[in-house]
């Protein structure tokens, strides 16, 4: 094993690898845990405290668990990413 590599019990919910370099760690939602990868999700800058993901992030400011889903196919699953039109 690579010693920059290192081993998570949880896969990225993107590319469903479990493994990860330290530039790009799995990063888990506090709302919801789903699990990403930082470069995978697009993850400019991992918080100190609390990560949100995108559709939990919108619930949260919302103050609603409206449900969302995709633009274009309209599934409501996840991960779903935010993009500006």
């Amino acid at each position: 094993m690579n010693k920059n590599n290192y081993f998570s019990e949880t896969d990225c919910n993107i590319c469903f690898h479990t493994f990860f370099e330290q530039n790009n760690p799995v990063v888990y939602c506090s709302r919801c845990k789903i699990s990403l990868h930082k470069l995978c999700y697009g993850i400019e800058k991992i918080p100190e405290n609390d990560y949100y993901c995108d559709v939990c992030e919108m619930q949260i400011k919302d103050k609603k668990n409206k449900v969302v889903c995709c633009f274009l196919c309209k599934k409501e699953e996840f991960p779903l990413k935010k993009i500006d039109k």
